[in-house]
């Protein structure tokens, strides 16, 4: 028995976090069940060993419960990044249409340059093959651009779709975390007394 009391006095003195990670729980349970053989105990001393009896059903509720919150923090964390990324995708699309829109303008006002150009070809032929050369990077610069452009644009469906899809899910996701949390609560205010508890 005295041995058994200092085994078990020595386990209920860390929390009940570490408690339910205790590789051998089956020797917990019973440590408090050989000691609730001792005639000296008080009531009090029973109702704890009884209590103690029932880790191993409250560890399994607690880790599943932990569980749930992790993927709840998880859920949050990737509806926060995609709406981050929503926005940085949207600003990007925005800035791409702008150079396109510039570069478009810059062709056309060099395709006219063209035209002048070839109304005097015999003195500015030299002139013209610049600018056309001029004409073929920008339209290659362009035609990058419009692509990633679409790249883009094709992504922002996508991602708004998760945004949405997520924004179905967060109550949900709120209830569970909220549940988790109470629930949690709840259970290391059961097993708060065996902190103090020695035999």
């Amino acid at each position: 028995m005295a041995e058994a009391r200092r085994k078990l006095s020595s386990l209920l003195d860390i929390d009940f976090r570490s408690l339910i990670s205790f590789k051998d729980l089956n020797e917990l349970v019973s440590l408090a069940s050989k000691l609730q053989k001792d005639p000296t105990l008080t009531a009090e001393q029973l109702v704890k060993l009884k209590l103690i009896e029932e880790i191993p059903t409250f560890s399994v509720v607690f880790l599943e419960n932990r569980k749930v919150m992790e993927h709840a923090d998880k859920f949050f964390r990737t509806h926060k990044d995609n709406k981050a990324k929503v926005t940085s995708l949207k600003q990007e699309y925005r800035e791409i249409k702008q150079v396109v829109t510039n570069l478009q303008s810059e062709v056309d006002y060099t395709t006219m340059a063209v035209q002048d150009i070839d109304d005097q070809i015999a003195q500015l032929e030299a002139h013209r093959a610049k600018v056309t050369k001029l004409i073929g990077k920008k339209k290659i610069d362009k035609d990058e651009l419009i692509r990633n452009q679409k790249l883009v644009a094709n992504l922002i469906p996508k991602v708004v779709h998760e945004v949405q899809l997520a924004n179905t899910k967060k109550p949900e996701w709120e209830l569970k975390k909220e549940s988790g949390v109470r629930r949690e609560a709840e259970i290391l205010a059961k097993f708060a007394p065996l902190k103090e508890f020695s035999l």
